[in-house]
């Protein structure tokens, strides 16, 4: 499995534990990890670090979008990727440079070999 170089989850969310589950149970190695709680990111932060990947994909439920920041409005972004509280939804993480948001086993098996 490859290794992420990045990842944003906040305790005490199930989404984010399933997660770290899924990173445990399959030996993926995190480089740097950000508590949500502690270190929220905003709208104009989160959009900033959505320009550097060159594909965001963004899940709820089992429904996997895809989407190119390049070729996409901050309204499409933000749209994938801030969540209610007007932050950066978690969990989120890089794998080389894709940015990954939200859970889905079958997307994070694809993302991650």
């Amino acid at each position: 499995m490859k290794s992420i170089s990045w990842s944003y989850h906040r305790k005490g969310c199930n989404t984010c534990a399933r997660t770290q589950d899924f990173l445990v149970k399959n030996s993926v190695d995190v480089a740097v990890q950000v508590d949500a709680r502690k270190n929220a990111i905003g709208r104009q932060e989160a959009l900033a670090l959505a320009r550097r990947a060159s594909a965001v994909l963004s899940t709820r439920g089992k429904s996997v979008k895809r989407l190119s920041p390049a070729d996409a409005t901050d309204e499409a972004i933000a749209e994938l990727i801030i969540g209610p509280s007007g932050n950066l939804r978690a969990p989120a993480f890089f794998v080389d440079d894709v940015l990954m948001i939200g859970f889905e086993e079958s997307a994070y098996r694809t993302l991650l070999t």
